[in-house]
């Protein structure tokens, strides 16, 4: 496929006697174990996923650590976040939603410029690793919270109307509330236009 891989090969090594280079080498691969990780992914081998994706993590913290004037560094609360979902994504997918929840989490975490969709979408998966762990409650608090912060995006309707859906009997109180938020939140909606 691609040659990522390959890079990372290369890239273990050190690159002797040209220390300036260090953090872009440790950058570098980390963005290839990241790749790896997602290709790992996409081909449903979740344990060595999770592999390369922690040791993504692990060299973008490298350079984080001992490469504060890299030129990579702006952008490591962004990379690291994105490799933190990508890793709760593989532990979902395994079904070990204790260490996908974990992975959320640090996920969320982390501030970086433009990061309204990545908290979006990870708050999404993270309602929907409490879904299947059978945390309804907790799933329910993360859908309040985005009917009252991010209202507008459809795919927060589209996953709490799959909530209600799927978990309308056993909580009804719950989805009554959710229900009456979408509600209000169309009629203020339609009041506007």
């Amino acid at each position: 496929q691609k040659k990522y891989p390959e890079a990372v090969k290369i890239l273990e090594k050190n690159i002797i006697g040209n220390f300036i280079l260090e953090d872009y080498r440790l950058y570098f691969l980390a963005t290839a174990l990241k790749e790896m990780g997602k290709m790992y992914l996409e081909n449903m081998k979740y344990g060595v996923a999770t592999q390369k994706f922690k040791k993504s993590i692990h060299n973008y913290f490298e350079v984080n650590k001992f490469y504060p004037e890299s030129p990579f560094h702006s952008s490591l609360n962004g990379d690291i976040a994105n490799v933190e979902r990508y890793l709760g994504d593989a532990y979902f997918m395994a079904t070990n939603y204790k260490r996908a929840w974990q992975a959320y989490r640090r996920a969320l975490m982390r501030k970086f410029q433009g990061d309204f969709n990545h908290r979006l979408e990870v708050r999404l998966a993270l309602a929907n690793t409490y879904r299947e762990a059978g945390n309804l409650q907790e799933a329910y608090d993360i859908y309040a919270y985005l009917l009252s912060h991010d209202f507008g995006d459809p795919r927060v309707e589209k996953e709490i109307n799959e909530f209600i859906l799927q978990y309308g009997n056993a909580i009804p109180d719950f989805i009554n509330s959710l229900k009456k938020s979408i509600e209000d939140i169309n009629k203020e909606g339609s009041e506007g236009n």
